[in-house]
This record gives C-alpha cells, sequence and structure tokens, in this order.
C-alpha cells in the first residue's frame, strides 16, 4: 500500500539541517502553522520560511558550536498534496554556528527539548531532540547543568515568541505547532495494528523546557 501523504491544514513543516562532526547530518523538524494570510498560499509560504530560519539562526544556531553548521532548510507546505516545498540554504548574514569551538558530546547525543501543547489521551506532547550538547554542560550521569538547561530553554522560548509574532507582507497568523495523528485507516498492516495513519490534527506549543537528561538516537551510530 502506498504511503498516505500527511495533509496537516495550515502546517508548513520545516526540515532545518545542520552538518556534525564525521559528515554527518542531523536535521530538525520545526512545524509552523500559516493562516489567516492575505493573498496566494504559496506566496505566503515563501515569505514565511526565511523569516523561520532567520530565527531559527539567531535564536538557536548562534549558541552552537562550529564543530556544527546550519546548511539550510527543506521545508514544505503540508495543507494540501499539491503544497509548495523546496530547499532553502542559510539566510546571509545571518549565524550558522557560533563561531567557537567547545569540546561536542558525540552526534548521537542530543538535548530532549519537550514542547507543551494541548493534546487528548491518545495523543503525546511535542518533543525534539536538538544536537549541540557540549561535553562541559554533561554530567557522568548524562545530566544538563542547570545554567545549560537554562540557557536552552530560554533560546527556544525566545524562537517560540518570535514565531508566534512574526510579521509577514502580506499579513497573516502564525504559531509554533505540534501535529498529531487525529486518525487511522483501521486495516492492520505490519507495524501499524490499528491501520496506517490518514488524519492528523495540529496544536499551539505553549511552552517550551529541555529535559533535565540527554537523550540518544541509537540508529544514528549505525550508518
Amino acid at each position: 500500500m502506498a504511503p498516505i501523504p500527511i495533509i496537516a491544514n495550515t502546517i508548513v513543516r520545516h526540515a532545518m539541517q545542520h552538518s556534525v562532526p564525521g559528515g554527518r547530518t542531523a536535521v530538525v523538524i520545526v512545524d509552523v502553522s500559516l493562516d489567516q494570510f492575505v493573498g496566494s498560499r504559496s506566496s505566503s509560504v515563501n515569505n514565511l520560511v526565511p523569516k523561520v530560519m532567520t530565527s531559527w539562526q539567531e535564536k538557536v544556531v548562534k549558541f552552537m558550536s562550529s564543530d556544527f553548521a546550519f546548511t539550510g532548510c527543506r521545508y514544505l507546505d503540508l495543507d494540501s498534496t499539491d503544497g509548495t516545498g523546496g530547499f532553502s540554504p542559510p539566510i546571509v548574514g545571518h549565524p550558522i554556528n557560533a563561531g567557537a569551538s567547545n569540546a561536542q558530546a558525540p552526534p548521537n547525543v542530543c538535548m530532549l527539548v519537550h514542547k507543551v501543547c494541548s493534546h487528548n489521551r491518545a495523543q503525546r506532547t511535542g518533543r525534539m531532540f536538538l544536537p549541540g550538547a557540549a561535553e562541559n554542560d554533561i554530567g557522568p550521569d548524562g545530566t544538563l547543568t542547570t545554567a545549560s538547561r537554562t540557557a536552552w530553554t530560554g533560546n527556544l522560548e525566545a524562537f517560540r515568541a518570535d514565531i508566534n509574532g512574526v510579521l509577514l507582507f502580506p499579513p497573516a497568523t502564525t504559531a509554533w505547532r505540534v501535529v498529531h495523528v487525529a486518525g487511522h485507516t483501521g486495516s492492520p498492516e505490519p507495524g501499524y495494528p490499528n491501520g496506517k495513519p490518514n488524519a492528523w490534527s495540529s496544536s499551539d506549543v505553549t511552552a517550551v523546557s529541555v529535559d533535565t537528561k540527554v537523550a540518544t538516537q541509537r540508529r544514528r551510530l549505525r550508518k
């Protein structure tokens, strides 16, 4: 059975791409709602993407070690099956890293960011694996220092504030969102006891916090 395309009303998905030590790529997904816009949706998407990228570069990438580099954003409008998509390189004049080198944790060690949002019992709050944890910010038990957690939570809250207050021309309403699965086909398949997802909804990110402990993605070591 062919994959069912994600149709999440109003959502523009941004796949933020970063090069990490060892020639690997770390991708961070940011879903932004674009709603109540003036003019065509495609032109509004084209206006939105560089503004989201600029904020990501200034509020997040700016604080990553020079071991990491922001390489661009692959974006896709999930509002319909023929939504606008493409790739944008980093926005010129804005940071691609902090410019200073710190000893970094291995590429599979990330900060686990919790995205607080409204959800029901069948759904989850959002989470995001963020690369760039410094070795001297991680204790022997895998916990982040209080100072590091506070700083990164502040960085991400600043990013959230930018997205919720982004000024577009023509005007539009925007918000950082979490996309939820809202329905399944009902036909069991391997790995999908209730069938594949076939409906989606989304809710605003109302707060973010960085987990006390770092998170690992083991599959990234196998490649």
